[in-house]
């Protein structure tokens, strides 16, 4: 029964209850952190193990009082606000948007909103490749962050109209008796449904719903919606028929069932496996707890699936390969690298050697994840970032990483052990993997720490959730 029931949708997404046989423990602080995050902060995993489960996944769910560095959510937010706008407003490139997004994810109070916005970047993948406009990129992102947990047809009407994915797409150039049909394609195959949920007959009559975008080159857009456009007439999408504009193909198209299964499916990914494709029912179980008035109800499902059973056992454990993004912004939040921290616009550049460069997804399927992050190549680059943090180089203190156990009282031997792996993997260490760590915590201080953080962020288990 215990190797069966994961895969029963109706014990599968039931809500988690501790018990004396499957408690709330540091192991499931952990990985709620570091599938729902970017792994927890030592204050942070003491603080969730004490307080419970119901108020830690609160935690991750609405927003926690405080970022990890000890400032108030809000205080955060409003000084990132305040940098994006100035970036978006300035001369210079996406380097400083990109700042600003890296910014937001180490120091945010909210990080289960950075990793869904990382989710929807992935979903309707957007590249400056091909869109030129740091502004037009700069709102898409803006747009997503606003819409990150709405209900679908709100993000798939926006994005319908954002004019990054109009650029990118070529929906600019879908015009009444002019028929360009890959933004309507992609919609319905990436975006709403998933492939085989729809006909060409569909695509062709989803097109002509999308006419009346054109290129412009005013002062403040590049695209820009006229009526007279638009094919006026009658079109039959998903076996309904009618005159229909953008926002019913938003309706139509999240309406269906197969629209909650795409959703249930991206959430998987994210929070679950990017190793493993779950069965059609235990994603039907997902998707179903997220139908709610023709709509699919994004927040229910990451409550549901926050909650559930199956997230807090060890079925799935490790079964995710953290990006690049993922896995930098943890080791800079999980060691507390601040302040000061290191200057993000090294750190970037870094991510890009290990296979991620935001807003530079490598085509419309976004990046694929799950092995393909992990190339000879890429844990090279994940080596030369380990080395770098726990360095000179990087800005951080020669002294943070014996400091850092110190100030949370953690005595020398087995307890500093399981403070770093903890802090690096998730999980104590097993019995094989304990010697050797102590041998190298045995080493000479300070220089043991730092190595011994370096040690773990490269091994196998640092790269998974």
């Amino acid at each position: 029964m215990q190797t069966r029931w994961p895969h029963d949708p109706a014990e599968a997404w039931r809500p988690y209850e501790p018990s004396p046989a499957d408690p709330w423990d540091l192991t499931k602080v952990l990985r709620l952190h570091r599938r729902a995050g970017f792994g927890a902060t030592w204050a942070e995993a003491q603080r969730d193990l004490a307080a419970g489960h119901e108020t830690a996944i609160g935690h991750l769910l609405n927003g926690a009082p405080q970022g990890p560095d000890g400032r108030a959510g809000a205080a955060i937010d409003a000084f990132a606000d305040a940098m994006s706008e100035s970036y978006r407003a300035g001369s210079e490139g996406l380097g400083g948007i990109r700042q600003v997004w890296f910014f937001r994810m180490v120091f945010s109070a909210w990080p289960l909103r950075e990793r869904m916005l990382l989710a929807w970047h992935n979903h309707y993948a957007t590249s400056e490749s091909k869109v030129y406009d740091k502004e037009a990129l700069t709102d898409q992102h803006l747009s997503q962050r606003k819409l990150w947990r709405s209900p679908v047809s709100q993000m798939q009407l926006a994005m319908l109209r954002d004019e990054a994915t109009l650029t990118w797409l070529d929906g600019a150039q879908n015009l009444r008796g002019s028929i360009n049909e890959n933004l309507a394609r992609e919609f319905l195959e990436l975006f709403a449904l998933g492939v085989g949920n729809f006909s060409e007959a569909d695509v062709k009559d989803a097109a002509r719903t999308l006419t009346g975008w054109q290129r412009v080159y005013e002062r403040t857009r590049r695209v820009k919606y006229t009526e007279a456009l638009h094919d006026p007439g009658e079109k039959a999408i998903l076996g309904q028929k009618g005159a229909w504009h953008d926002e019913d193909l938003a309706r139509i198209a999240s309406a269906h069932p197969a629209a909650a299964r795409r959703i249930a499916w991206r959430l998987w990914r994210t929070f679950v496996s990017d190793v493993d494709d779950p069965s059609p029912e235990l994603l039907e179980g997902l998707a179903a707890s997220m139908r709610v008035n023709g709509d699919v109800d994004v927040a229910r499902g990451l409550e549901v699936l926050l909650r559930s059973r199956l997230f807090h056992s060890d079925c799935y454990a490790g079964r995710r390969v953290l990006s690049p993004v993922e896995w930098v912004v943890a080791a800079l939040r999980v060691g507390q690298t601040f302040p000061p921290h290191p200057d993000l616009a090294e750190v970037i550049p870094l991510t890009d050697r290990m296979g991620q460069w935001l807003f530079q997804p490598p085509n419309v399927a976004g990046w694929p994840g799950g092995l393909e992050w992990l190339t000879d190549p890429a844990l090279v680059a994940r080596a030369n970032f380990a080395a770098w943090l726990t360095s000179d180089a990087s800005q951080v203190a020669a002294d943070h990483w014996s400091q850092l156990p110190a100030r949370y009282g953690v005595s020398p031997g087995d307890a500093e052990i399981d403070f770093w792996t903890c802090l690096a993997w998730g999980r104590t260490p097993t019995a094989v993997e304990r010697g050797p760590l102590a041998a190298e915590l045995a080493k000479p201080q300070p220089v043991a720490r730092a190595r011994m953080f370096r040690t773990l962020l490269c091994a196998p288990a640092a790269q998974l959730a």
